[in-house]
C-alpha cells in the first residue's frame, strides 16, 4: 500500500524529489521471550534491498519505503519498511528517521523455531553525502523494536498438549546505500 502511494504521488508530479536506491546492511538481532526473561542473543542479520523515497512539497522531509530481504541463521524474511526522514544540510546531509516495518516470514533454517510475520518500530540516524546533483551515498545506523512475535518455539506440556513461547525481535544494523534522485 505504501509503495502504491509513493508511486501515485510521484506520477502526479506532486513531489519535489523522487529517489530510488540500493542498500546493503549487516547487524545483529536478539529475541526476547514475551512471557519470561529468556533472551536468545547473537544472531547475525544481513539485509539487501531497494529504497524508494519522495519529498512532498518540502525538501527537508522524505517519505521512504521499499523492500528488504533479511537473512539470519534462524531464517529469511521479506520486509517492507516505511518511515519519515528529516534531512539537515546540503552537501553533507545528517538525517534522523522514524517509522515502522512489516516482515513476511519466508522460510525457517532451524526446525526448533517457527518464523512468523511480524511488525515493529524502526528508528535510525545517519549521514548522506551528495556526490553530485543526482547521486548520493548514505551511511546509517537503524534500530528495530518488534511489536509482534517474530518467532515461536513449541513447548510440550503434560498429557501430550503443546503451547508456544513467543519472542519479540530487537536488533540494530548498519546500512550503506547508493541513491539516485530524479
Amino acid at each position: 500500500m505504501i509503495l502504491l502511494l509513493l508511486l501515485l504521488t510521484a506520477l502526479q508530479g506532486k513531489s519535489q524529489d523522487f529517489i530510488v536506491g540500493a542498500k546493503l546492511g549487516i547487524g545483529n538481532a536478539k529475541f526476547k521471550n514475551q512471557s519470561s526473561s529468556e533472551v536468545l542473543k547473537g544472531y547475525a542479520v544481513s539485509r539487501a534491498g531497494i529504497s524508494l523515497a519522495f519529498s512532498p512539497y518540502f525538501s527537508k522531509i522524505q517519505l521512504i519505503s521499499g523492500a528488504e530481504f533479511e537473512s539470519s541463521k534462524l531464517g529469511n524474511y521479506l520486509s517492507i519498511p516505511y518511515a519519515a526522514r528529516l534531512i539537515l544540510g546540503e552537501k553533507y546531509q545528517p538525517f534522523v528517521e522514524l517509522g515502522g516495518y512489516y516482515s513476511f516470514a519466508l522460510n525457517a533454517k532451524q526446525t526448533e523455531y517457527f518464523l512468523k510475520n511480524n511488525a515493529g518500530v524502526r528508528v535510525g540516524l545517519g549521514m548522506a553525502y551528495a556526490i553530485d546533483k543526482r547521486l548520493r551515498l548514505e551511511f546509517g545506523y537503524f534500530q528495530r523494536f518488534g511489536l509482534s512475535a517474530a518467532i515461536e518455539k513449541e513447548i510440550e506440556l503434560p498429557a501430550n498438549q503443546y503451547a508456544y513461547d513467543s519472542y519479540l525481535m530487537q536488533g540494530g544494523n548498519i546500512e550503506i546505500a547508493v541513491k539516485y534522485r530524479f
